[in-house]
């Protein structure tokens, strides 16, 4: 008889670990997108602190320039005037004329070289302040803190499914191989567990993507020998069978009512069924294999519903059975 307390509890811990998934799975984002931000944040900071230091190299020369020109000014005689000892000089009025015109060149390229110089040193100090402040907006950005909730996330996700574990798996498949090898009438609401082993991945985010796989993986892997049998999860009929891309061979099953299961990696001549095969609830269909995107022998087992892969754990939880453990 199923222990209908333990079934609660399963559900329960299934909903928490769900919850805790999906937490993991935002704080995951947030941290990535913290990070993108700090780069580019750092980039800004960079390219701003580069534009400074060349202002501040131009203020330095334009300063220089207006420097040289105060201390020549300042060498002459303070009673000396520049345009009466031309006029006065020696010479024909041309001449003198033209002295005066590139006299006047002169004090006008001065007056422009100061000019330029109190330019240049407000525009360095403009630069060097929004480099300071871009400085200021790459610190502001709370990596560390992003990653630290990443790591809480992950530790409630792994309380979680140790939680989960600990509760008793309500039915677990028989080793047979063409025959029913479980009685439906103990089966609560009609499922069971596909294959029994250890869950050794999860549905969700999975950055180290194994063989090439995605970066989301859409169901739950179940460590199991090659050869293992794999059993129908509830009743329903076959609408694939055969090879299918990453998933290598695969089989799934129509449940009814916008409900599938599929199953991958099933081993070469391990299909036990064919398309629009009825099947019941615990009977044999497959064997577990490694074929497609698949890093060594287990069972992927997906569920989808209305098309859409969502999480098994909790699905399978809430009627009774649980998958795995890590």
């Amino acid at each position: 008889m199923v222990d209908t307390a333990e079934v609660a509890q399963a559900a329960q811990l299934a909903s928490d670990l769900a919850a805790a998934q999906e937490q993991l799975a935002t704080a995951s984002q947030q941290s990535r997108e913290a990070q993108s931000e700090q780069e580019q944040a750092t980039t800004v900071a960079d390219a701003l602190k580069a534009q400074a230091k060349a202002a501040e190299k131009r203020a330095a020369s334009s300063a220089a320039a207006a420097a040289a020109l105060v201390r020549a000014a300042v060498s002459r005689a303070p009673t000396e005037d520049p345009l009466a000892a031309v006029l006065d000089g020696p010479g024909n009025l041309l001449g003198k004329l033209g002295a005066v015109d590139r006299l006047r060149s002169l004090s006008a390229d001065g007056e422009r070289t100061i000019r330029a110089a109190g330019a240049d040193a407000r525009a360095a100090a403009a630069a060097r302040t929004k480099a300071d402040r871009a400085a200021q907006a790459v610190t502001a950005v709370d990596v560390s803190g992003s990653e630290q909730a990443v790591a809480d996330a992950q530790s409630r996700v792994d309380l979680a499914v140790a939680a989960l574990a600990a509760v008793p798996t309500v039915l677990s498949a028989d080793t047979g191989w063409q025959t029913l090898t479980v009685d439906p009438s103990l089966i609560p609401d009609g499922w069971t567990l596909p294959v029994h082993g250890p869950l050794t991945d999860g549905f969700g985010p999975r950055p180290s993507r194994p063989a090439g796989t995605a970066l989301f993986h859409p169901g739950d892997d179940i460590g199991a020998a090659c050869g293992t049998t794999i059993v129908a999860a509830a009743a329903g009929t076959v609408v694939e069978a055969g090879p299918n891309g990453s998933y290598g061979n695969f089989v799934l099953i129509d449940h009814g009512g916008g409900v599938e299961t599929a199953y991958g990696h099933i081993r070469d001549g391990g299909i036990g069924v064919t398309v629009g095969e009825v099947v019941a609830a615990g009977q044999a269909i497959a064997q577990v294999g490694s074929t497609g995107a698949s890093t060594g022998c287990h069972l992927h087992l997906e569920v989808r519903v209305n098309g859409l892969q969502i999480d098994p754990m909790p699905f399978f939880a809430a009627r009774g059975v649980t998958i795995g453990t890590r």
